[in-house]
This record gives C-alpha cells, sequence and structure tokens, in this order.
C-alpha cells in the first residue's frame, strides 16, 4: 500500500515538473519574443531612406488616394520622395497629387487605373511597363497597397466579388511586383518592394474566406522573391497589420485595439531595410504574439459571435 503511494506521489510530481517546465519554455518564448519587438521598435535605429533609396528617386503607390496608401505618400514625400500615384479616381488622384506637390515641394506624378476592370497582362503592359512617363525617371520603391476585404460568407459572394478579390489582391500584385523587379534588378541603386498583406493572411478566418485567402498568397509571393534575391539589392517587406483605421473599413465591424494609417506606415518604415516580415505598429506586433498562441477555432468562434446574424437562414 505504502508502495503504490509512492508510486502515485512520484507520477503526481513529474507530472508537475513537467507542467512547471512547458511553462517556462512558454514564459521563455513571451519574453523573448517580446523581447525582439521592443529591440525593433524602440531600439534599433530605422534607416535613412532618402540616403538608402537615392534623393530625388520615386516611390510608386497602390491605392494611393486615400487610407494607408495615402498615407505611404505622405510619409515618403515628407522624407524628399518624388510619388507615382496610382487610383481609379481620376478627380482624387489630382487633387492629392497637386496637394503632395503644394505641401513638399516633390514631383507627384499620378496613373490612372482601376484594377477590377484593367486585368489582362497587356493593361499592365500598357500602363506601367511601356509607360514613357516613368521608364524614363529613376524609380526605387514599390508599394502594393491596394486591396479588397469583403466580410461575409462565401456562399453570399457574387461571382464579381470573387473575381475582382483576386485581380486586385492577387494579379496586381503578382503583375506589378514582375514589372518593377525586373526594373530594380538592373537599378544600380538599392531599391524596396512593400507588399501589404494582412495579419488574417496567416489563418482561415470565416467570413474573410477570399481576404485570407488572397492576403497569404500575397506575403507568400514576397516572401518567396526575397529568399529568391537575397544579397541583391533590393529590400522586400511583407506587411501583415491587424486592424487598421481607414476608410476601407468603413462598413466592417471595429476590431480589438485598432491603429490609425499613420501608425501603421511609419511603424511598417522602421522595418524596412531590416526585415522581410513585419506587423508594422508596435501595437500590432505585440498583439501578434499574443494571438499567435490561440487556435484558429478560438478566433473564428469570437467571429461567429460577433456576426451570427449572418449564419441565419434566410
Amino acid at each position: 500500500m505504502i508502495y503504490n503511494l509512492y508510486i502515485l506521489l512520484y507520477i503526481i510530481l513529474m507530472i508537475v515538473s513537467f507542467l512547471f517546465f512547458f511553462f517556462f519554455l512558454f514564459l521563455l518564448y513571451l519574453i523573448v519574443k517580446i523581447c525582439f519587438v521592443i529591440y525593433r521598435k524602440f531600439i534599433r535605429k530605422p534607416y535613412d531612406l532618402l540616403k538608402r533609396y537615392g534623393e530625388k528617386s520615386y516611390v510608386i503607390v497602390t491605392g494611393a488616394t486615400d487610407g494607408i496608401g495615402k498615407e505611404f505618400c505622405n510619409q515618403f514625400a515628407k522624407l524628399g520622395f518624388n510619388l507615382i500615384l496610382v487610383s481609379r479616381n481620376i478627380e482624387k488622384l489630382k487633387k492629392v497629387s497637386e496637394e503632395f506637390k503644394v505641401k513638399y515641394s516633390i514631383d507627384a506624378k499620378y496613373i490612372e487605373f482601376d484594377f477590377t476592370k484593367k486585368t489582362t497582362m497587356n493593361d499592365y503592359i500598357s500602363s506601367f511597363e511601356r509607360n514613357e512617363d516613368i521608364n524614363n525617371i529613376d524609380l526605387s520603391v514599390l508599394i502594393n497597397n491596394i486591396g479588397i476585404s469583403q466580410r461575409e460568407l462565401y456562399s453570399k459572394y457574387t461571382l464579381q466579388q470573387v473575381a475582382d478579390s483576386i485581380n486586385v489582391n492577387v494579379v496586381a500584385n503578382s503583375y506589378l511586383t514582375h514589372i518593377f523587379l525586373n526594373r530594380f534588378l538592373k537599378r544600380n541603386k538599392q531599391c524596396a518592394i512593400i507588399s501589404m498583406s494582412s495579419y488574417s493572411g496567416t489563418m482561415p478566418l470565416m467570413l474573410s474566406s477570399m481576404y485570407c485567402s488572397t492576403k497569404i498568397f500575397d506575403d507568400f509571393l514576397i516572401r518567396s522573391i526575397a529568399a529568391e534575391n537575397k544579397g541583391k539589392k533590393i529590400d522586400f517587406l511583407s506587411v501583415r497589420p491587424l486592424y487598421v483605421d481607414t476608410p476601407s473599413r468603413a462598413g466592417h465591424k471595429k476590431e480589438f485595439s485598432p491603429i490609425s494609417s499613420e501608425q501603421c506606415v511609419m511603424g511598417v518604415m522602421q522595418d524596412l531595410g531590416y526585415d522581410t516580415v513585419t506587423n508594422g505598429h508596435w501595437r500590432h506586433c505585440l498583439q501578434a504574439v499574443i494571438f499567435d498562441l490561440a487556435p484558429v477555432q478560438v478566433k473564428n468562434f469570437f467571429r461567429y459571435m460577433g456576426s451570427r446574424n449572418k449564419f441565419k437562414e434566410d
């Protein structure tokens, strides 16, 4: 009887020891991750981007007239870069480009391009690859910012919404990255390609099937290309922000602790030249560390609870 009791105590002691050991590893993991975020965001000195990519060089930004795209234009123009704004609304393009010209005394060109309607290779070749207005300038940075997000059951999508998601989130990113990658490989100075993915692209979330699927494509594409071109004079950065309060998200339910477009962009520019993946702002970096610990089933549960009306039968 006493012998059996000793065995039982030994087993309990072993289980407790293992639990403490795994808790220690878990705690160590969190500490290392958080320390890395603190180093990147509060200790590491960002690059002088104008010096790195070239004075008077141009930055081309898609979705440039609103939200994150416009803020990228604002921050790069503030540093002294010239701009090429790409969007579908010609009136907004004229207004915003003129705004940056006056505010920062830089050159701001624009390209009218509707990524939902212009989807063929010839559309991209004529507007970007063979565009004389941008072929004769020193282009140093591409920012693939354009994107479409829907919050709906996949069965309720229209086929047009499916096509738009693919054309904007996948086709545009793929074609533009290919066109300007080959141009940057011939440039003698450092260049950069930034791809706006999403933290949602790291998991299969209900009500965001097309967005998650296309954004993981954007993430994997830029990271794969970065591996292929390691050691060359091109910085690649896949950006996985969490919720950013932008005009394109006006119809969405606001999620936990949203940040502004300015906070998002400033966080991205801190990591440009150092990393190939970032969540952008330090708050999003810390949130990603915590959220990564929860299984996708938990995240989908909260999605379901927050949008139960969408699951009701018609």
